[in-house]
């Protein structure tokens, strides 16, 4: 998008798309060096050093862990730029990561008014529900909007946990009914072993006197 806009002469956009590209790859050196270049064409002069922009901290924050201080980064950089849902949806998932499941959802909430098919913030939203639970209009909207595997991804763990209690549900009682057969054979050893037993010596008493 900065070389496109460039091309159009539209140094202003094509300065901030390159700025968006730096803040996700800051150590790429072509990004460096091509965000140079567009500075000194804007500015007459290229700076010796790219400085890091507020979105770039955040994001070096997040990488390792420093989940306060990128919050306050991006908070700081959505004061000024409302339009930045990037940094909106970067910030429901530091919400999320820190463990603010409610501003998680709120953040998610809010980015979802504005991108309602944004795959993140659907992503965030479905995994706060899975974990807290959320209000009916909530939890309907997540599901409707939502893509289809987002929801089943985030549930795919707890349906599994489920069909496995089942399933030792379902070994426990074939031992216990193995259990009382067993008990029930060792009370009555004169009992038939099986009904085949039985319909074999019935099929005897139907026949004639003197009859084999």
């Amino acid at each position: 998008m900065s070389i496109i806009c460039e091309g159009e002469e539209n140094l202003h956009k094509a300065i901030w798309h390159m700025e968006r590209a730096f803040e996700i790859r800051p150590a790429s050196d072509v990004i460096q060096g091509e965000l140079q270049r567009l500075y000194g064409l804007r500015d007459g002069v290229e700076p010796p050093k790219v400085r890091l922009t507020h979105g770039a901290l955040a994001r070096m924050y997040v990488k390792g862990g420093l989940y306060t201080q990128a919050i306050a980064e991006i908070r700081a950089t959505l004061a000024e730029d409302q339009l930045r849902l990037d940094l909106l949806t970067l910030l429901a998932s530091t919400y999320a990561k820190d463990g603010q499941q409610d501003k998680a959802a709120e953040t998610a909430k809010d980015l979802l008014d504005k991108l309602p098919f944004s795959l993140e913030g659907n992503r965030i939203m479905a995994q706060v529900m899975t974990k807290t639970g959320l209000e009916e209009d909530d939890r309907r909207q997540v599901e409707e909007e939502a893509p289809g595997d987002v929801l089943a991804e985030e549930q795919e763990d707890d349906h599994g946990d489920v069909e496995e209690a089942e399933g030792h549900h379902e070994e426990r009682e074939v031992h216990r009914e193995t259990q009382r057969t067993e008990a029930a054979d060792h009370e009555d050893p004169d009992r038939d072993a099986s009904p085949a037993s039985y319909d074999r010596w019935a099929s005897f008493s139907l026949l004639p006197h003197g009859g084999i």
